[in-house]
């Protein structure tokens, strides 16, 4: 709601739920002193009484169907797989039928930061490429030489859990 109008609105409200009265009639006892600001003031109340479905004018899609898009990540991290922003992108382009050529970017920033609450933006770590190119065939034998060695000498249970990533 317009905070300029809000005043009258909300007597425009009381009056019509105290004796019934039409709005027109209303504002035009509102607007007595200064007849030009009728239309003005019968335009505000009508648009205040519409369902908002943006937060702002040049949001894409309805909060509804943003709302929507919000569930659809949080059941990818539930599932425990991340979406990277070109999948995301793809999916809501698929989702609602828009043209191959809309790239997204834009209303993607957008999106996070309106739903920043619920949305988080995380980045990769890109790989030591020293790291990648040291590893071969005969590091990768012994890791599982020593990795089932482990195994075979401790009693495990079926659902231990062994963090075996690249620490050494």
């Amino acid at each position: 709601m317009s905070s300029r109008f809000e005043k009258e609105i909300r007597i425009i409200d009381q009056r019509r739920s105290q004796n019934n009265s039409g709005v027109r009639e209303i504002i035009r006892n509102i607007t007595a002193d200064n007849p030009e600001k009728f239309e003005t003031l019968r335009k505000a109340y009508y648009r205040s009484k519409k369902p908002q479905e943006h937060q702002h004018g040049n949001q894409k899609f309805s909060d509804a169907e943003e709302k929507r898009l919000c569930s659809i990540i949080l059941a990818f991290a539930a599932s425990g797989m991340a979406l990277s922003r070109t999948m995301f992108i793809s999916l809501v382009r698929k989702i609602f039928k828009l043209e191959d050529d809309w790239s997204g970017s834009h209303w993607f920033t957008g999106f996070v930061s309106r739903h920043a609450d619920v949305v988080a933006l995380a980045f990769g770590k890109d790989l030591d490429i020293g790291r990648v190119n040291s590893v071969n065939s005969d590091v990768i034998d012994l890791f599982m030489r020593v990795y089932k060695r482990l195994l075979d000498e401790n009693n495990y249970q079926d659902d231990f859990i062994i963090n075996a990533d690249e620490s050494p």
